[in-house]
């Protein structure tokens, strides 16, 4: 394929999973911050946390069914454009696509451990701080891994227009720093670096989107 048939196909993607994401961010409006899976991603108190999780757990599976749709679309659209643009940066673009099928992967495997939680928590069971800790650690790992795959990206990225330099610095400031910040809690600022994930993701996925469509244009 070439890179234009590639891009075309990955901006498809981008459309179905800015579909996807919205569809998510609608729910959580209307059904409360409890149905966030963030609120799922860290550690506390396994009591409060079970607590949260039956109170929620309706609205936590229809976010994690919504989720596998999303990690399709991201990730088959993050690997398409990593390979649209692989001739830039081969090396770069490896370690994107590789990058992101990883963050599918600890995606599923997170999501799993949550599923899983929900169903003990419903049948009464209580969950240990060990398998809370496991979470959070696959989350965490997850974010890293994320951020990381987002700079890789930005390297074979076009920059050519002001809007394709926005997007590409705006990904190497958001991603890493929204992600360290949630996982770390550093200064208190988790809130903050759950705001840093959501903005980078959401306005990322646009304006990739954006970005594409407006290189399929001038051709």
């Amino acid at each position: 394929m070439k890179r234009n048939e590639y891009e075309r196909l990955a901006f498809r993607f981008y459309l179905f999973t800015l579909a996807v994401f919205a569809t998510m961010m609608g729910l959580g409006f209307v059904l409360g911050s409890g149905v966030s899976q963030e609120l799922y991603e860290t550690w506390r108190d396994p009591a409060g946390y079970a607590a949260d999780l039956r109170e929620n757990a309706g609205g936590v599976r229809a976010v994690l069914f919504l989720d596998l749709l999303f990690m399709l679309g991201y990730g088959g659209a993050i690997a398409l454009t990593a390979a649209a643009h692989a001739g830039r940066n081969p090396v770069m673009a490896w370690a994107a696509g590789l990058g992101i099928a990883a963050v599918v992967g600890l995606d599923i495997a997170e999501n799993l451990v949550m599923q899983l939680s929900l169903d003990l928590v419903e049948a009464g069971e209580a969950l240990s701080p060990g398998r809370v800790a496991w979470q959070a650690g696959l989350s965490g790992t997850k974010w890293f891994t994320a951020a990381l795959a987002v700079v890789a990206l930005t390297l074979i990225l076009p920059r050519e227009t002001v809007l394709e330099r926005v997007l590409i610095w705006s990904a190497r400031v958001l991603m890493p720093l929204g992600a360290g910040l949630f996982v770390t809690d550093a200064l208190g600022l988790r809130a903050f670096g759950g705001l840093g994930i959501l903005g980078g993701m959401g306005g990322g996925l646009l304006l990739l989107a954006v970005t594409i469509w407006q290189r399929q244009s001038r051709n």
